[in-house]
């Protein structure tokens, strides 16, 4: 997700945590309890989608952890199995070994899981032989459990690149359902007991603050404010259309951001005074943003165009 849209989702988990608070309390109206339900399934498919998402992110650096975690059960078990066969002088297991540890350096993927099987069975074989070595069968059912880890690791479904791209465009719809909840029907509903339920009522205006700059902000400037907004939008300088992922950084911070889909990108709390924003995409020249004011309590709006390398 792009930065605004984890925070109108951070907004929304905010909103929920209020209404659920004051249902313990003495209960929703029916129509408001229908919304807070609403509100809530939308943001739990939102978080399983987004952990989808991560999952796939992740792939790679669980794939090579299980793999080298494989890997080490396997040169530990084939350790103690040449160990005992040269002291028994076992010339056939000591050449299967010799075979093994080969293949666990130069194989992957299924063949390394087909080697650590035949390891597996071999151990197994010799479990007895093999106490003195400190192989028991519970230590056969460790490496057996990393040999499914692995295995089931390789087979389990992918997501191709349209998939996480429609993955990424459904969340975005989500949470636009979400904007459109809270904007046009759950403030409408608050309105409805602003007089009434001075507290709750309080409490959901200030939850509905925490919001990106797509949202309805409706919070006034605190008396000891000290901090501002910078928001913008990168186009493309030939074609004027907005470019997503660009890597916008802001000096002085160690976090970057990336553009959404209409090329906004967002940075709150952002102290008061002069700052530069540097832009970077692939295929393209790094721009720079120098100069943006920033006012404490007020939001900045900056645009640029970058040019293809």
């Amino acid at each position: 997700m792009t930065t605004p849209e984890m925070n109108f989702l951070r907004m929304a988990e905010a909103v929920i945590a209020v209404l659920k608070l004051f249902t313990a309390k003495f209960g929703l109206a029916p129509k408001l309890q229908v919304l807070y339900d609403l509100l809530t399934e939308m943001v739990d498919t939102v978080h399983a989608k987004n952990q989808q998402l991560v999952l796939e992110n992740d792939f790679a650096t669980v794939k090579e952890e299980k793999r080298d975690e494989l890997e080490k059960g396997a040169e530990e078990l084939v350790n103690k199995i040449q160990l005992y066969a040269n002291m028994e002088n076992d010339s056939l297991t000591k050449g299967k070994t010799n075979l093994y540890f080969t293949d666990l350096h130069s194989v992957s993927g299924d063949k390394l899981v087909d080697t650590c099987i035949s390891i597996h069975t071999l151990a197994t074989l010799l479990v007895a032989k093999l106490a003195d070595y400190k192989v028991l069968p519970a230590t056969l059912a460790d490496f057996m459990k990393q040999i499914t880890a692995f295995s089931e690791l390789l087979s389990a479904p992918r997501m191709d690149i349209s998939a996480r791209a429609a993955t990424n465009k459904e969340i975005t719809k989500i949470i636009s359902e979400i904007r459109a909840l809270l904007n046009d029907k759950m403030d409408k509903s608050m309105n409805t007991i602003k007089n009434t339920e001075t507290e709750f009522f309080a409490a959901y205006t200030g939850a509905r603050v925490i919001v990106d700059r797509l949202g309805k902000r409706r919070q006034t400037k605190p008396a000891d404010e000290t901090t501002g907004m910078i928001s913008g939008t990168i186009t493309d300088t030939e074609t004027g259309e907005p470019l997503t992922d660009v890597i916008v950084l802001m000096e002085g911070l160690a976090e970057a951001t990336t553009t959404d889909e209409d090329g906004t990108f967002m940075f709150d709390g952002v102290s008061a005074g002069l700052h530069n924003i540097t832009c970077t995409l692939e295929l393209y020249k790094s721009l720079t943003l120098t100069g943006i004011v920033v006012k404490a309590g007020e939001e900045t709006e900056t645009e640029g165009n970058m040019d293809k390398g």
